[in-house]
């Protein structure tokens, strides 16, 4: 059963009324009058049928539209292919220049005779010294040797590094013991080494040659070693 509105209860609360009201009036008459009863008046009430409103549904919201999709690009349109360039036509080869004439050779002309040399006179060669006896020569070169001995100096930084070695100098001096060449033929292997060899070259004062030595200068090679034994 469907529920009431409040207009129908109202309406059925004023029927039920009116009926009581009516039965009141009409009951105390019956007692009194009972032999002639008054023609009842039925009256009749219908009840208004119940306005039922009709329930209002919810106006949905409308969907937003969907943007469009964006049309596709259109492809660009391939580039024209360059036209191929026309290859440049070769140049024309140079004509080989003629080769000149061969000039016609000159006639050599007759030398003239050289005039026969007269015979010279043939030189007087001299006649080598005599070796020098080898017992002056042994003596000059330990007398040389010492002189050289003197003025030897090791180097600090060697001796620090512990540096060893021997080095052959070459000397060659005039008659009155003046060096006018020297060279260190063979290294001692360090460069140290090798500078105070010609240091000591430059500091020494060397004997003259003596009378038995022959010749206007004298060369002579001595080791000079290195040892810190």
């Amino acid at each position: 059963m469907a529920a009431l509105s409040p207009a129908a209860w109202t309406a059925l609360l004023f029927a039920l009324t009116l009926h009581a009201l009516v039965l009141m009036a009409v009951l105390p008459r019956e007692q009194e009058t009972v032999e002639t009863l008054p023609p009842m008046t039925v009256m009749r009430f219908e009840l208004a049928e119940p306005v039922i409103e009709p329930a209002i549904e919810p106006v949905p919201e409308p969907r937003p539209e969907a943007d469009p999709e964006p049309e596709p690009e259109p492809e660009p349109e391939p580039e024209p292919e360059p036209e191929p360039q026309p290859e440049p036509e070769p140049e024309p080869e140079p004509e080989p220049k003629p080769k000149p004439e061969p000039k016609p050779e000159p006639k050599p002309e007759p030398k003239p005779e050289p005039p026969r040399a007269r015979a010279e006179p043939q030189a007087e060669v001299a006649p080598e010294p005599a070796a020098p006896d080898p017992a002056h020569v042994a003596s000059y070169e330990e007398a040389l040797a010492a002189a050289l001995e003197r003025e030897k100096a090791y180097p600090v930084m060697a001796r620090r590094r512990r540096l060893e070695g021997e080095a052959l100098l070459f000397v060659r001096i005039d008659r009155e013991g003046r060096v006018l060449e020297y060279r260190v033929e063979q290294s001692s292997g360090h460069v140290q080494l090798d500078q105070a060899v010609r240091d000591m070259v430059q500091r020494a004062g060397l004997p003259a040659m003596p009378s038995e030595l022959p010749g206007a200068n004298y060369e002579f090679r001595v080791p000079v070693r290195f040892s810190l034994r």
